[in-house]
């Protein structure tokens, strides 16, 4: 999608059922946007870029308590790392939005890896590459 952005296009229909997750040879998961039929391209557009906030680690303890909380309710075996949740952060907001896009992201995570991690990071969910 950031790709995407950069060229302007804008996706407009991004939901779960528009990631396709795919293995590569090393039986690692990634995801990648499709269905491309809503797009609309400009050239006057503005890039997509991440927003800066400023967590106290108060803050960060709380949207944590929140974010395992509803990885439990679901019945996910996986605690996040602080990087996975300061990284949606960057992106999603409000902050319980964040949390709950970090909760979608481990679920699909370990349904489709099939990983028994305990604790994802963002490199689990590879949200460290560019």
């Amino acid at each position: 999608h950031e790709n995407a952005n950069k060229q302007g296009v804008m996706h407009r229909d991004i939901s779960t059922g528009n990631i396709l997750i795919f293995r590569d040879s090393n039986g690692e998961s990634f995801g990648r946007l499709m269905d491309y039929d809503h797009a609309k391209t400009t050239k006057e557009f503005t890039p997509l870029t991440p927003k800066t906030k400023d967590l106290s680690d108060d803050d960060l303890e709380e949207l944590k308590k929140y974010v395992q909380y509803a990885i439990k309710s679901d019945k996910l075996p996986a605690v996040v790392e602080d990087d996975v949740v300061r990284e949606a952060l960057k992106w999603v907001d409000p902050p319980t939005a964040a949390a709950q896009y970090v909760m979608k992201s481990v679920g699909v995570f370990l349904s489709t890896s099939g990983s028994q991690k305990s604790r994802i990071s963002m490199s689990d969910l590879r949200w460290d590459n560019e």
